[in-house]
């Protein structure tokens, strides 16, 4: 392993670059190992310690953890930020995995089609998406149509306030993430619970609203509503919605 982490250094102290590269990752006294007694996790590290060995001013990480599963992933995630932390290294992090992204990010820039969405710290690009896409990619997101008023935007599950410059009269839809949604069974409610998915420490809930559109609500997993129970729904965020001019 030494001499995979080596590679790419030059100069007459070679052996203490590896050295201190191990002891960052963690890897000290693995220096005689070879890659099939590694771990995915520790392989992963090694790979980072060779990439950085050379001081390169920007490392881009290409789906570093891809090819690990889950409980590995977020094990090395939080061992690989925490390296880059303490070496102060530039890091560029390419991810599918959102909250690989809002983890691991300072800044976090959303490509779609070959262009650039939307650029900003994770709480900005999350709580404050500029586009559709940047909405729905970023987190499970319900688009619902409404009104522009003196008073906020006029839905069918209520009054909402907007982040966005909107006018009196504009035809908008406002992003709604699951955690936004309250429910509690109303059998005088148009709205319907259709499933219930489990996902161990909460509830994901698809309701049917009224005008046939759907809405997604998150629960604690002690709340347990059977499918076809009517139900009142009710927005309550905490803050106000992110909204987008509707182009229908």
């Amino acid at each position: 392993m030494a001499a995979n982490v080596a590679y790419g250094l030059h100069g007459t102290n070679r052996d203490d670059q590896v050295n201190a590269m191990l002891q960052l990752v963690s890897l000290s006294g693995y220096a005689d190992r070879m890659p099939h007694e590694l771990s995915g996790g520790e392989q992963q590290r090694v790979a980072l310690a060779r990439a950085m060995g050379p001081r390169p001013d920007v490392l881009l990480l290409d789906e570093p953890f891809s090819n690990l599963d889950s409980g590995q992933r977020v094990h090395v995630r939080n061992q690989v930020r925490a390296i880059l932390r303490m070496s102060g290294t530039t890091a560029i992090f390419v991810t599918h995995h959102q909250e690989e992204a809002l983890f691991m990010g300072d800044r976090i820039a959303v490509q779609h089609q070959g262009c650039v969405e939307q650029v900003g710290t994770p709480g900005d690009v999350f709580g404050n998406p500029a586009t559709r896409f940047v909405a729905t990619f970023m987190g499970e997101t319900d688009l619902i149509p409404g009104e522009v008023t003196n008073e906020g935007v006029q839905t069918e599950i209520g009054l909402l306030q907007s982040t966005n410059p909107v006018k009196v009269g504009d035809q908008v839809e406002v992003a709604v993430r699951a955690d936004d949604v309250r429910m509690t069974p109303d059998p005088t409610s148009g709205a319907i619970v259709l499933t219930r998915e489990y996902r161990g420490m909460v509830n994901v809930y698809r309701v049917r609203l009224p005008s046939g559109r759907f809405i997604h609500s998150l629960q604690r997993h002690t709340v347990r509503i059977a499918p076809a129970t009517p139900v009142r729904v009710v927005i309550d965020p905490g803050h106000e919605l992110a909204c987008f001019i509707n182009s229908d």
